[in-house]
């Protein structure tokens, strides 16, 4: 079987990205006699390297730029794959990237439909891509459909009825590094970003404003700080999102400063640090597509307070406190409940043990490798 793909960086790499390339690993690893050929531009060739030794990777120029990856993908792409004999040509986010015109059978994954659903998730150049170019083509070029969760699925199907089918692949439990042994997880943080700190609440993501809930976060941790005797810091790695100007600025509004702390992005052992010394992992999403840091938390023992947005009630399976979207007195109260009830902290931390050995990457891959097999007709 010859399977294609495209994969590109443009100066981040978080869960999505890191979806891709763990699902590629994982397909390796499942189907070592497969040949895989992965278009890619200049930042994804370099980290693929290391990570799939031995694929095939094809750099094209045209990739290095996010509106020149369009055309290259409408206009010129089927000179290159079409020459190839791919068996099936792999478009692991279907908002992101999207099918040329070319002869090879294309399977489309959606990782969320949050373009449609959640008002100014992204920009306006990034959500006219994403709703009147990307997906509509995705749509309309695909032969088979995957989603990574039984909600994005489920949106799929009710925003576009001309998807009749598609299939659900859970991904594995975290496509970022295991837990690894750490002494002294406090000295991590302090040498990377220069805080001492004991126990925090944690919430890593990007600072969109919207999309993540950073506005329903902030407002909750202020109510939090004004009832809790000893109330701890809120930690909120991650690149920058969109409107992260509105989140600093609500930052220095609620009065916030030296308490709600945005370090920026941070390496993985920093991250494993903030894991290691967090009372909480708080998830206030207005969509996910899957939620990757629910499963990260509760791999390392930690209770997950997350919205009821998009798929995070099905990835948390009851083993999460869950409050309304968008509510930020239920936020606050979940916080507080949460701070002031250590045998509801035990509960959670064994439930989301249990959890979270649900997933597997290896069980993933093998189902896109049927997907695969049937949209090339083998």
């Amino acid at each position: 079987m010859r399977v294609a793909t495209i994969y590109t960086l443009y100066g981040r790499r978080a869960g999505a990205e890191m979806f891709i390339e763990k699902t590629l690993q994982a397909l390796v690893g499942q189907f070592p006699d497969w040949r895989l050929t992965v278009f890619c531009n200049s930042q994804a060739e370099a980290v693929l390297r290391n990570v799939l030794p031995t694929a095939e990777l094809e750099y094209i120029p045209w990739l290095d730029n996010q509106f020149k990856k369009a055309f290259w993908l409408e206009f010129l792409s089927f000179r290159v794959v079409g020459r190839r004999r791919f068996d099936v040509f792999w478009i692991p986010s279907g908002s992101a990237h999207f099918p040329g015109r070319w002869n090879v059978p294309s399977v489309i994954t959606f990782l969320d439909m949050g373009t449609f659903l959640v008002k100014d998730q992204y920009d306006f150049k990034r959500t006219v891509y994403r709703k009147y170019l990307a997906t509509p083509r995705s749509i309309r070029r695909g032969v088979a459909f995957t989603g990574i969760s039984r909600t994005t699925v489920d949106n799929l199907i009710t925003l576009f009825p001309r998807v009749k089918q598609a299939s659900v692949i859970y991904p594995g439990p975290s496509p970022f590094p295991p837990p690894a042994p750490m002494d002294d997880p406090a000295g991590v943080i302090e040498k990377e970003i220069g805080l001492k700190t004991g126990p925090i609440l944690f919430s890593p993501a990007r600072t969109d404003y919207w999309g993540k809930g950073r506005d329903i976060l902030l407002k909750a941790y202020a109510g939090y700080r004004r009832q809790s005797a000893e109330p701890l810091p809120l930690i909120m790695p991650g690149p920058q999102g969109e409107f992260h100007d509105t989140v600093m600025r609500d930052i220095a509004a609620l009065g916030l400063d030296g308490y709600a702390i945005w370090p920026g992005r941070v390496s993985d052992a920093c991250i494993e640090a903030l894991y290691r010394v967090s009372r909480a992992m708080i998830m206030p999403s207005r969509i996910e597509g899957f939620g990757f840091p629910i499963l990260e938390a509760m791999t390392r023992g930690v209770p997950v307070i997350c919205s009821d947005a998009g798929s995070l009630p099905e990835v948390a399976g009851g083993a999460a406190l869950v409050f309304p979207s968008g509510n930020a007195e239920r936020l606050e109260e979940a916080m507080v409940r949460l701070d002031r009830t250590p045998a509801l902290r035990e509960d959670l931390i064994r439930k989301g043990r249990e959890r979270c050995r649900l997933f597997s990457w290896e069980h993933a891959a093998r189902q896109y490798g049927e997907v695969f097999r049937q949209a090339a007709g083998r």
